[in-house]
């Protein structure tokens, strides 16, 4: 079994700390680039209230709070559909006037384009949250009305993109920056960089000025622009894939550990490898490996805005496969959760 010393391992996971180079993007007709996914996904919405009375939006039953904020903010009633480990229960005979779809951690869901499809003749908005999948799904977005991504999710950034299918966006003009928000960032991103790089000894510092940013965002996110950059989509694709089938080749024979997925298709962008597991052990897995200097996320934390609890939220864990790492990385997180399980 490999051992680390803690003093001196590599992080793995936690915010990204990589400069892209900023790109000179200009808005079109019918793209927008936007400071976040919430940002984003308003922007949509006050796209579709301008030309029509808006009730209810159906959203899948396992999703994040900053999904549902802007839809409830906006004064649209929020329903949801169930999404279980295996499967999607949607209920086709429902009354909402906006369907939301995502493809979880960048895996594609066969259920999403029939759903797309059947929803678009019945006449409902359809948007597709693409933030989880990196490269989109054309089979569905030939069906919705709207998509976005946040890139935030991927790479170090401050933009999301927002695209209407059909059309041109009602306006943009007054679209501003959040000079506060991206500033904030940025000292973080600089202060981590010299802490990886062993030039400081402060980890306090920027993690308080990343939280604090996120704060800033909860409360003020509407009506704020992006800063495009340029990046590499087939490699940040193809790196992540060959981390995540490595994860998932060398977990799968642990009998406590539930993978989301057992393998990755072609089309799959893997955004993490999720794994379900009992919740105390979970939770114990996931301190083991903070120890270790391996940061993996749960998603999501509870929100009052469900109206039941998903359990995948108390059994769920993110392991990271970003393109930060490669195959040695992954040996290391593998080897720390073997451990573990050998020692439980």
């Amino acid at each position: 079994m490999i051992k680390h010393n803690c003093e001196f391992m590599k992080e793995i996971g936690s915010e990204f700390y990589e400069l892209q180079e900023s790109l000179k993007a200009e808005h079109k007709d019918n793209i927008a680039y936007l400071l976040s996914g919430r940002t984003a996904l308003r922007f949509i919405i006050d796209d579709i209230c301008v030309n029509q009375e808006v009730r209810t939006a159906l959203l899948p039953s396992y999703c994040c709070e900053s999904m549902i904020l802007p839809f409830v903010q906006a004064g649209i009633n929020v329903h949801f559909y169930d999404v279980y480990f295996d499967h999607i229960d949607y209920p086709y005979e429902n009354d909402s006037d906006i369907v939301v779809l995502i493809d979880f951690f960048g895996y594609t869901i066969g259920e999403n384009s029939e759903i797309a499809r059947c929803e678009k003749h019945a006449g409902k908005i359809i948007i597709y949250d693409s933030t989880h999948k990196i490269d989109g799904n054309f089979e569905v977005e030939s069906f919705a009305d709207y998509s976005f991504c946040s890139y935030r999710k991927w790479f170090y950034c401050n933009f999301a993109k927002a695209v209407k299918h059909n059309g041109a966006f009602c306006k943009q003009s007054n679209l501003y920056c959040n000079e506060h928000y991206i500033s904030l960032r940025d000292e973080a991103l600089y202060e981590k960089q010299k802490y990886i790089s062993g030039n400081s000894n402060d980890k306090e510092s920027y993690q308080r000025k990343f939280a604090l940013a996120e704060q800033m965002l909860d409360n003020e996110y509407i009506g704020f622009a992006g800063n495009p950059v340029s990046f590499d989509m087939d490699e940040i694709i193809t790196k992540r894939q060959e981390n995540a089938k490595y994860l998932i080749s060398q977990l799968i024979t642990i009998p406590q550990i539930n993978l989301w997925r057992k393998d990755v298709m072609q089309n799959d962008s893997p955004m993490f490898v999720p794994i379900l597991l009992d919740p105390i052990i979970r939770d114990d897995l996931r301190r083991k490996l903070i120890c270790e200097k391996i940061y993996c996320p749960i998603h999501w934390p509870e929100s009052p805005y469900h109206a039941k609890r998903n359990e995948w939220q108390a059994m769920e864990l993110s392991l990271v496969c970003d393109q930060r790492y490669d195959i040695t990385d992954m040996e290391r997180v593998v080897s720390v959760i073997k451990d573990f399980f050998e020692k439980y």
